[in-house]
């Protein structure tokens, strides 16, 4: 009698566990939870889709990413069959700052502050004060200058030619923003105060 308890108490518990599982696994709810997360992970996915605006979602995702622009919607969301709207915001400003300091005011001496010069020494600050020139070039050929910088109204109306200056800057592995070089950035600005 006692082993006939234990397996009609195993057999209702098998049941009810199987059915438990068959009802969660029918609820409306999660299943369309688990569409709408297909949903946004099949368009971020699709970066080779073109857009209304004339870039491909990567594109419009990296100038997003790279420039630190606000996006609406949110770049995360970005469906290919609808407009994007950027958005200039603080952190657009102070990127563009920061991408200034390293172009036209970076020196040996914030290189090594910045980076890890005593570990790679000193041919790695001269090799990126060397990109750095190259960089100053690229930017020379857009029309900006010392006098003449770049400004987050014209990375936000010029969208091809940032999209440009982005690759230079990938190509020439200057892409880094770091916490320092914040604070350098802000470091040099209260000085030139």
């Amino acid at each position: 009698m006692n082993y006939r308890k234990k397996t009609t108490k195993i057999f209702l518990i098998s049941i009810f566990v199987i059915l438990s599982l068959t009802l969660s696994s029918c609820n409306p709810r999660e299943k369309n939870k688990v569409e709408e997360d297909m949903v946004d992970k099949e368009i971020v996915n699709q970066e080779d889709i073109m857009m209304n605006n004339g870039f491909t979602v990567g594109e419009n995702i990296d100038y997003v990413t790279f420039y630190y622009i606000r996006s609406k919607p949110p770049y995360l969301k970005i469906d290919p069959d609808k407009d994007i709207e950027f958005i200039h915001g603080p952190m657009l400003d102070r990127s563009v700052a920061v991408y200034n300091f390293m172009i036209w005011d970076y020196t040996m001496e914030d290189v090594s502050e910045a980076t890890f010069t005593e570990e790679y020494g000193d041919k790695y600050a001269q090799q990126t004060l060397d990109q750095l020139a190259k960089m100053r070039e690229v930017c020379n050929s857009y029309g900006f200058t010392n006098e003449n910088r770049l400004t987050s109204e014209w990375v936000l109306e010029n969208q091809k030619e940032a999209l440009e200056l982005r690759q230079a800057f990938i190509d020439l592995k200057l892409y880094w923003i770091t916490e320092s070089m914040i604070r350098l950035n802000d470091s040099h600005i209260k000085n030139k105060e």
